[in-house]
């Protein structure tokens, strides 16, 4: 993310925050989350909307099997190997996390590929 826009940085600076630290931080992670661009907007902070008692669009219904934190991490380490030819260092490079972290989501997302063990064969 880039930042916020100043419509979205104002709604943070008004709310009152009840919850403190702890509801601030969980209403910008559901805004990355929800963020349609690398910019938070007033949109991506609409429960803060429901919160105050303004209307607010309705939300998309959403399938429930894209909720899966686990499911969304492995699609993007998979589509990340893809891209890279499966090469793990480049994989890791494209998702910004480093070799190691990357070795450990493919071993405990179980995620294989017949090239790796070719490779280990030979």
């Amino acid at each position: 993310m880039k930042g916020f826009s100043d419509a979205a940085l104002e709604m943070l600076m008004r709310h009152d925050w009840p919850g403190n630290v702890r509801e601030l931080e969980n209403t910008l992670e559901r805004a990355v989350l929800m963020a349609d661009s690398d910019t938070i907007t007033e949109k991506d902070l609409s429960i803060l909307r429901r919160a105050a008692g303004v209307d607010f669009e309705p939300r998309p219904v959403v399938d429930r099997q894209l909720l899966n934190l686990e499911a969304l991490e492995k699609e993007a380490v998979l589509e990340a190997l893809r891209r890279c030819n499966w090469v793990q260092k480049e994989a890791a490079k494209l998702l910004g996390v480093s070799s190691r972290v990357m070795n450990y989501k493919v071993h405990k997302l179980g995620i294989t590929n017949d090239r790796w063990t070719r490779n280990r064969q030979n």
